[in-house]
Order: C-alpha cells, then structure tokens, then sequence
C-alpha cells in the first residue's frame, strides 16, 4: 500500500485491477482453464499445453480467431465467475484509502478481464457502486488484458493522458504489461497473497 499512496498523488484517475486488488474472487480458476481448453480443441482445434491463465487463452482466441468466437469464453467465465459472491473477500484498507482519493476528486475506475456484471454484483452486495466512476469488464472491451483497448476507454471516457493515471495490478505480466504499453505508471499490490 505505501508504494501504492505514494505513486497516486498528483495523478487524476486512477485504475484498479479487481480480482486480486481489490476483492479475491472464490473462483475455481484451474478448473475454469481445464473447460476453457476442451472448448479450444473441441470447437476450434486449438490445442493449448501450457498452464496459461483464461485471459492469456482469450487473447490467443482474439488473435486467432476475432472478437466474435468470446461468446463462449464468455459462457464459460460466466459459469465460474457467478458464485456465491458473499463468499467474496474485499480489501477494506484499499477501499478507505480510495474513499480518500474520491473525496479529493480523484477518479477513481476498475479495469478487469472478469465479467463486467461479476464486479457490479459484487460491488451492490458491498454497497461499493458509487465508489468506481466506471467499470470495464472483459465483455465491455473485448480484449483481454494486456491489451491497451480498456484503459483507453477509460481515458478517452474521462479525456486524459496515461501520465495522469496510475494503473494498480497484481499481475507484472498482465496488468503491469497493460500500463507498459500505455506507457502509464504502474504499481503491484497483492493484499490477498
């Protein structure tokens, strides 16, 4: 959090990855990976060996296929991701921090490659709506981080640059590689670990 505090002053937006920052979803993600991938042979003869995480498999699917075959990746995420979502955990220390950073005017957003409507239920059950200025779930950006595409929504929504936004992750190699390629400060937080 101190790294986090520190880098967040002077900036104007600022853009949270959920699961893993601010609330640790119990989703079953091996068993989310072992679907997706007989998705992948089965539909599209795609056969993925590696232990790639969903959002890695989805950017592939993109990639290879378009935009238009994540309807089922979709179907799939929806699946896993809508749970009990009272068994929810929330960062209580980063939500009171970002309470803060609102009542100085901060804007304050979520960027994440869950389900959009995964992340509102959750932030209704937590009566968390009106903290967010906006969310960007994977289903509203159709491009999985590490793409840009999400945080430019975010951006241009609000008419700023990356230099005026701080990107909070818990993954280097996704959302870290999100704000690289924004060229937009960065900093990991892993409160769940």
């Amino acid at each position: 959090m101190k790294n986090f505090k520190k880098l967040s002053q002077n900036k104007k937006l600022i853009i949270l990855d959920f699961d893993g920052v601010i609330a640790k979803l119990p989703v079953d993600w091996p068993s989310c990976r072992e679907e997706f991938k007989i998705f992948l042979k089965k539909e599209l003869g795609l056969e993925i060996n590696e232990n790639k995480r969903v959002d890695e498999m989805e950017s592939i699917l993109v990639e290879k296929f378009g935009q238009s075959t994540l309807t089922k990746s979709f179907e799939i995420r929806k699946k896993f991701e809508f749970i009990d979502f009272s068994k929810t955990k929330i960062n209580q220390e980063l939500l009171t921090y970002l309470t803060d950073l609102k009542k100085q005017g901060i804007i304050v957003t979520i960027l994440s490659n869950n389900l959009h409507k995964t992340i509102e239920e959750i932030l209704k059950l937590n009566n968390l709506n009106d903290l967010f200025d906006i969310i960007i779930g994977i289903d509203d950006s159709l491009n999985p981080k590490p793409s840009p595409k999400g945080a430019r929504i975010i951006l241009d929504r609000f008419n700023l640059a990356p230099k005026d936004c701080l990107f909070v992750g818990d993954s280097p190699s996704v959302d870290g590689e999100t704000a690289k390629n924004l060229a937009m400060d960065y900093v990991n937080l892993n409160p769940f670990k």
